[in-house]
């Protein structure tokens, strides 16, 4: 009976372990944030997620130090009317699977900005996962016009 505890218990740990070690196979594509005007409160971050890993995982939250607030947003028509409000419980990213946060979608917004975003500059801010944790992002800027960075920097994080 002790043989067959240990055995359940050895094997609990061991799926633990390969669970954990799953869930970091998030990969973040093409992170931007749009670069604002003098004294701007607030502005938008897009990037897609691909998650790698054979269990879905969950955005759950982003952190900036050049915003006071930052949350994850999505825009929905509504009748003739364009609504942005905070998504509650965050984002799926489904095993095998993406998210992409893109203009006129769901999107990271940063608010009470601390500073002006310039363009052509890059921009540091974590992504907060259910499994994967904290994942530390670097951004470039597109223009206040919306016009992309160049496609010659694309760039991948891998987690």
């Amino acid at each position: 009976m002790k043989f067959l505890a240990l055995i359940t218990i050895i094997a609990s740990l061991f799926s633990q372990a390969v669970l954990a070690a799953d869930s970091h196979k998030l990969m973040i594509e093409d992170p931007i944030i749009r670069a604002t005007a003098p004294n701007a409160g607030a502005t938008a971050g897009y990037l897609t997620i691909h998650n790698h890993s054979q269990t879905d995982d969950r955005l759950i939250g982003v952190k900036a130090e050049f915003a006071r607030k930052s949350e994850i947003h999505e825009m929905k028509m509504t009748g003739d009317v364009m609504k942005m409000r905070p998504i509650e419980g965050g984002i799926i990213i489904p095993a095998g699977g993406m998210a992409a946060l893109e203009k006129g979608g769901n999107h990271l917004m940063f608010m009470g900005l601390t500073e002006q975003i310039q363009f052509k500059e890059s921009y540091q801010f974590t992504l907060l996962f259910e499994k994967a944790g904290a994942i530390i992002v670097n951004a470039d800027t597109i223009s206040l016009s919306g016009k992309s960075h160049d496609p010659k920097t694309h760039k991948k994080h891998k987690h």
